[in-house]
C-alpha cells in the first residue's frame, strides 16, 4: 500500500477508510512544509479509539517517521489524522507505505 496526501486545514480526515483491507501499514511519514509547528494525532478508530500518537508537535520544516505499531485490522479500525496548527494554516504531506 502507497498513500500520498497533503493537507492544508485544520480538522480530520481519514487516511485509511474502514474496509475489508488488511490494513497493512509498514511505515507512515508525515512531514510538516508549514511556516510554524503544527499539533499532530495518528489513531486507528472503530468501536473504541487507539492512538498511535497523540498531541504530538511537529515543527517547521520536519518529518517524523512513525514504523512501530502502524498496521491494524482494516476490518474492524480506519485510520485517521488530526492536524492543527495554532498560528498559520497549515501544510502537511503524508505518506503512508
Amino acid at each position: 500500500m502507497i498513500f500520498d496526501k497533503n493537507i492544508v486545514a485544520d480538522g480530520s480526515i481519514d487516511l485509511i477508510p474502514l474496509s475489508n483491507g488488511s490494513g497493512a501499514v509498514e511505515s507512515i511519514m508525515i512531514t510538516n512544509k508549514s511556516t510554524n509547528k503544527v499539533k499532530i494525532d495518528v489513531y486507528i478508530y472503530g468501536s473504541t479509539t487507539f492512538y498511535i500518537i497523540k498531541n504530538t508537535l511537529i515543527p517547521s520544516g520536519t518529518s517524523l517517521l512513525l514504523t512501530d505499531h502502524v498496521s491494524f485490522n482494516n476490518s474492524l479500525f480506519a485510520l485517521k489524522i488530526t492536524v492543527s496548527a495554532s498560528a498559520s494554516t497549515p501544510d502537511v504531506d503524508v505518506t503512508i507505505r
